[in-house]
């Protein structure tokens, strides 16, 4: 409530006004706050440069820049002419080294009742008046959990003295003295602080592949140990039923070496993840580098008669997640050539309409993707295809078949034609296979970074490794010729993949979904074209084209409102989201959705979803939707009606907890300091060094160098250092263990809410302007606040007014100022669609299947063969 009084006294005199305001209410406060800290990589660091830029210190404005703070000195040694010109420079790093987990959570749940009363008064000033009663009271202390079996977290200075110059012939020379100055904090456990190595890591087992299911079913792999139990998503099998889940969620605990090697972990498969269809057991024989043997761990077990062995990657490890994650890579595949040394195929090839229908097809893992072909330099026996096929996230170990390497595929004596995990590439020629031939093993650890990468964006090229296969392919024996298939590899944060569909599952007719994917190096709220389309799919995994498509054109943003269950790194992937309705001409179809775009290059882009399928209006049995329900931070938890954290939270908080132990853990805190020498464009005689140079190297002629860090002292307990911290700062700093001391890696003991029956707050404060406002201002105000009342009414009017001549225009209007608008409904029809601001951004760009825009009726796409070259791509136009 809000009350207005005002009185004039005369012309000559300032109104008196006095203000009234009473608050009274109540709220219902529930409270329970959790934050977790998780450090995934055992290292990382960042420097920023010209530290003292951010933080400027007088007189020091000019020494961040590495130039010269003083004029050149400049003398002659001798008849050698000398020059020498000092500068300055500071950088800060912040590190860390070793992994932790951890997390704190408080509680606090009251109901609330409030009463204010608040007065102004021109004359004197302000009076408040606030009392509020909390009730039944429940307070529950700060609980954490800390894992970690060595971590260390700190920051060190590199101010630098530079001195630049010229000594006779040898010119831009640069000599720098460094300080560097650090501080940090280090935890870690008893045992590793005395070098014992912990029989106790962590462990995660990450299910990647099922061979040996029956075709056309989903399934889902569960595994079981320690007491804990891990489920992936729901794949369609084709025989090989390959999962990409995110290896985050398949970690448990800490277990001792002994609890592991020979123990039986559990492996079911559940289809469509209700029903339990086949039970096995996988067991890790020994423990090798932190990885279990054999690799892979396999479970075997039968499935509707059929023989299925279940793939396991298990490692036992301080970083166990770490080593998982450092397999999992964006993968896209390209086909830069196709060399034809037959000359039959060859002459088949000269014909444009057998060119036409040419295409390279690669099957792996059960599935299938088909490229098309054209001529390479107007030759016949040499093709290329432009097109980039982008599989997403996938873990390396995938890529491992069953069988070995056998180049000729089409040999009678050749086993890998019943291998399903073998990958095989064919040239087809209007439907037939003219050759074929299998993937020699990829060397993911043999290959370099292209620095001229010429189809991503620049902003790529230096993330990108290409890996080159060569693969021979043959008919009847005789070779007919070779296909170059390159892997492009780079880190899992840059993936093109499809976040939503992610698994096997229902869509209703008639229902609206949000196809989501994403794309590499996308530029925030820049909209690009694509292309959706929709393929059948077969038993056995091929595709075949359908004549539905939906050309969209869509800015990505990082708020999808979705969870990403796919492995995609640390970052928030900024993707792309469209609203689509189920078509009623594909119900009881089973497809995949494929995504078209070109990028920045004009480079055509396919990416396949997982297999789907399309149902009658309430015939859909999915074990997850794209609603986000019960997934926290989607929906309103409310306030009265919450009792608890939703299924997300609850689930990272069991994950954290999985990893804790009641082990106490040593912490210090530690400080120094070490002196480094850099020197620059310096040529120094062979087996001539400096201080905190390794004397057996040299220096070899290079011309830079940097010495060792040599320690000038150190602060702090542990092996080489000197005086503990609480032996040189005074008692009042380390009081309390605050240098170095013990704390409890995990509370055991459940802790139980204080209650307290009633708490009451009351705040009575008088402020007396006068002794802080002029005569001038006082009046300024009161005169201000007697207009008011008046100035609100006129604006009413006016808003009325204004209201009533654009009623018309703006149909949707609610209320303003108590004036009730038309509830006029708006107009559903939209304007005509504009193309889409073309820009420079990395990628993607324009669709490669229309150019027309959204609003024009699609075209059919070509049904033969299953995946056909895109149309050509519209003409670049000006940003």
């Amino acid at each position: 409530i809000l009350i207005y009084k005002s009185h004039i006294n005369g012309f000559m005199k300032a109104p008196k006004v006095q203000v009234t305001g009473e608050l009274k209410g109540w709220a219902d406060f529930n409270a329970d706050v959790a934050t977790a800290v998780n450090f995934k990589t055992d290292r990382s660091a960042s420097v920023l440069d010209n530290i003292l830029d951010k933080i400027p210190l007088p007189g020091l404005e000019d020494l961040t820049r590495e130039q010269a703070i003083l004029q050149p000195i400049k003398f002659h040694f001798g008849g050698t002419p000398v020059t020498v010109k000092p500068g300055f420079s500071c950088q800060l790093k912040a590190y860390h080294l070793g992994l932790l987990k951890g997390s704190l959570r408080v509680g606090l749940a009251t109901k609330l009742l409030i009463d204010g009363l608040m007065n102004f008064n021109t004359d004197s000033g302000l009076q408040t008046n606030l009392s509020a009663k909390a009730l039944d009271v429940a307070f529950t202390p700060p609980t954490w959990m800390l894992f970690t079996n060595k971590f260390e977290m700190g920051m060190m200075m590199q101010p630098t003295l530079w001195l630049a110059g010229s000594f006779g012939m040898m010119k831009d020379m640069e000599m720098g003295f460094a300080l560097r100055p650090f501080f940090n904090i280090s935890i870690l456990q008893q045992d590793a602080m005395l070098g014992i190595s912990s029989s106790t890591k962590e462990l995660a087992i990450y299910p990647w592949r099922a061979v040996g299911l029956p075709p056309g079913k989903n399934f889902v792999i569960k595994v079981g140990f320690n007491g804990q139990y891990k489920m992936t998503s729901n794949q369609m099998s084709t025989g090989v039923a390959e999962y990409a889940d995110n290896v985050e969620e398949f970690t448990f605990g800490l277990v001792d070496q002994d609890q592991l090697v020979g123990a039986a972990i559990s492996v079911s498969i559940l289809e469509d993840g209700k029903t339990e269809v086949g039970k096995g057991t996988a067991v890790c024989s020994s423990i090798v580098n932190g990885q279990c043997s054999p690799s892979p761990v396999t479970a075997k077990m039968q499935v509707d008669g059929n023989d299925v062995e279940v793939h396991l990657s298990v490692v036992w490890h301080e970083s166990a997640l770490s080593r998982l994650t450092s397999k999992i890579k964006s993968i896209s595949l390209r086909f830069p050539s196709v060399t034809i040394s037959d000359q039959a195929v060859a002459k088949k090839m000269a014909d444009p309409d057998a060119l036409a229908n040419s295409l390279l097809r690669l099957t792996r893992n059960g599935r299938t993707f088909s490229v098309p072909l054209a001529s390479k330099m107007h030759s016949q026996t040499f093709l290329e295809s432009r097109v980039i096929i982008e599989l997403g996230p996938c873990f390396l170990d995938s890529w491992k078949t069953q069988t070995a390497y056998q180049p000729l595929a089409d040999d009678s004596k050749s086993t890998i034609g019943s291998d399903p995990t073998a990958a095989i590439l064919e040239l087809v020629l209007n439907d037939e296979v003219v050759a074929s031939g299998m993937m020699p093993p990829v060397q993911w650890d043999q290959a370099g970074v292209n620095q001229d990468f010429d189809v991503m964006a620049s902003s790529l090229k230096t993330s990108v490794t290409p890996i080159p296969a060569m693969v021979p392919m043959y008919k009847n024996g005789k070779m007919v010729g070779t296909g170059e298939v390159e892997i492009d590899v780079m880190p899992a944060s840059m993936s093109a993949f499809w976040v939503f569909p992610y698994e096997a599952q229902d869509f209703e007719e008639g229902q609206e979904y949000s196809f989501t994917w994403t794309t590499h190096g996308a530029v925030k709220g820049t909209k690009y074209n694509f292309t959706l389309t929709a393929q059948l799919v077969g038993k056995d995994g091929s595709l075949t084209p359908t004549a539905w498509q939906q050309p969209v054109s869509v800015a990505c943003t990082n708020d999808i409102g979705i969870e990403i269950y796919r492995y995609h790194g640390s970052e928030d992937p900024c993707a792309f989201q469209v609203k689509v309705s189920i078509p009623a001409k594909l119900v009881g179809k089973r497809v995949v959705l494929t995504a078209l775009w070109l990028d920045a290059n004009l480079m055509p882009h396919e990416m396949v979803s997982e297999p789907v399928n399309f149902v009658a209006a309430g015939a859909g049995t999915s074990r997850r939707l794209d609603s986000g329900s019960g997934q926290w931070g989607l929906v309103s938890k409310g306030s009265v009606d919450h009792t608890g954290f939703g299924s997300k939270v609850q689930s990272k908080l069991a994950n954290l907890r999985s990893h804790c132990n009641a082990q106490d853990l040593d912490y210090a805190i530690g400080a120094g300091m070490n002196f480094v020498e850099h020197m620059k464009n310096v040529m120094m005689p062979m087996g001539m060094g400096m201080a905190g140079d390794d004397p057996s190297a040299g220096m070899g002629g290079s011309p830079d160098w940097s010495s060792q860090p040599v320690s000038l002292f150190k602060l702090g307990d542990g092996p080489n250092h000197g005086k503990k911290l609480s032996k040189i700062l005074p008692n009042s700093l380390c009081a309390g263990g605050a240098c170095e001391g013990m704390l409890p890696g995990c509370q055991q003991t459940k802790v139980n809410p204080i209650k307290i029956k009633q708490i009451v707050f009351k705040l009575s404060r008088y402020f007396n302007w006068r002794q802080h406002a002029g005569p001038k201002m006082r009046h300024i105000v009161a005169y201000g606040l007697a207009l008011m009342p008046s100035a609100i009414q006129v604006s009413e009017k006016q808003v009325a007014a204004q209201v009533g001549d654009s009623m018309p225009d703006n149909p949707i209007l609610d209320t303003i100022f108590g004036i009730t608008t038309s509830t006029i409904p708006a107009a559903t029809t939209l304007p005509p669609a504009t193309s889409p601001p073309t820009t420079e951004a990395p990628a993607p760009s324009p669709a490669p299947s229309t150019t027309e825009p959204p609003t024009q009726p699609p075209t059919e796409l070509p049904t033969d063969p299953p995946t056909t070259q895109a149309p050509a791509p519209p003409p670049p136009t000006t940003p």
